[in-house]
């Protein structure tokens, strides 16, 4: 599921509610899973993208599956926000919880910020990507994460980074 801007509006919010969600990216060098951008040579923002599971639900990206907000080189430089609240997050190899953004713009300080925010009983990075960047002179996104029972990172990492502004 995804959305886009090309031009001056913004980008539809990406919303799923469901019991439980397996994004498998079968290795495919095409995007799966969930995401919002504003590409090249727009000015309008990406959207929000937000994935709820009930308490017992489990949220779980495999081989390249992702979940994403971008903001691409040449656009207008605003992600969105992406909330997941669930039971249980596994985030395994080659896939990643993102926020990239790429965008150089005349008045960084106009970007608002944008954050990861994730709430799950348990979370387990196998391998996989939770990352806010920014490779232009907008600062990274935050990352906010709250369990209740366990944080397992195995090959996992949780990362911000930016270029010029602050990560």
């Amino acid at each position: 599921l995804s959305s886009a801007t090309l031009g001056s509006g913004a980008a539809g919010d990406v919303a799923l509610t469901t019991g439980s969600l397996t994004i498998d990216g079968a290795h495919s060098e095409f995007l799966t899973g969930l995401t919002s951008a504003a590409e090249s040579g727009s000015t309008g923002s990406a959207g929000q993208v937000s994935v709820t599971t009930p308490s017992s639900g489990t949220i779980e990206l495999r081989n390249g599956g992702k979940i994403s907000s971008e903001a691409l080189v040449g656009s207008g430089g605003q992600p969105g926000t992406i909330t997941i609240d669930a039971g249980a997050l596994i985030v395994g190899k080659d896939s990643q919880v993102s926020i990239e953004n790429g965008a150089s713009t005349a008045a960084p300080a106009a970007i608002r910020p944008t954050a990861i925010d994730i709430r799950a009983r348990t979370i387990e990075l196998d391998g996989g990507l939770i990352t806010a960047a920014s490779s232009g002179n907008v600062n990274a996104s935050s990352i906010d994460i709250d369990y209740a029972q366990l944080l397992r990172m195995d090959s996992g990492s949780v990362s911000t980074s930016a270029n010029q502004g602050n990560g």
